[in-house]
Parts: C-alpha cells; sequence; structure tokens
C-alpha cells in the first residue's frame, strides 16, 4: 500500500507539483521493513513550494497512515547526477 502511494504521487501528484523531475523507492538491505523514499526538485523554490500546498499535506497524512511510525525525512541538496 505505502508503494502504491508513492506511485499515486507520480501520477496524481506529480503533473501539479511544478520543478519535480525524479523519485524512487528503495527497500533497506539492513532492515526490509524499513523504506526510503527520495523525490528530486529542480531547485529549492520548488521543493518549498510543493511542501506548502495543501494537496501535498492531504498527500502526507494518508501516507502517515499507512505507516507504524512517522516518518523521518532528510532534506538535502542534489550535488552531483
Amino acid at each position: 500500500d505505502v508503494v502504491r502511494h508513492f506511485d499515486s504521487w507520480w501520477s496524481e501528484r506529480a503533473p501539479k507539483a511544478a520543478g519535480a523531475i525524479a523519485g524512487d523507492v528503495r527497500r533497506n538491505d539492513g532492515n526490509p521493513a524499513e523504506l526510503i523514499a527520495t523525490v528530486t526538485f529542480e531547485s529549492r523554490e520548488h521543493y518549498v513550494a510543493n511542501a506548502n500546498d495543501a494537496d501535498q499535506d492531504r498527500w502526507y497524512r494518508q501516507l502517515v497512515e499507512l505507516l507504524k511510525t512517522e516518518p523521518r525525512w532528510i532534506d538535502g541538496e542534489v550535488i552531483s547526477r
């Protein structure tokens, strides 16, 4: 269900989230119950605009309902591709 929810982000949210260019969901080799998700935006401004969007907040709250615990977020700057 969690993976399906992330997939829905790309079909439903990404077209409305300016600057979203890449992302994936990975299973942690060290803890198979843990997933790691990434999304890359063209700029910090696009990222912040998406983070402040009410529809994004609704999507996030639906995600949290699927999880055992609140996710841990790590923001970062892309320095190489």
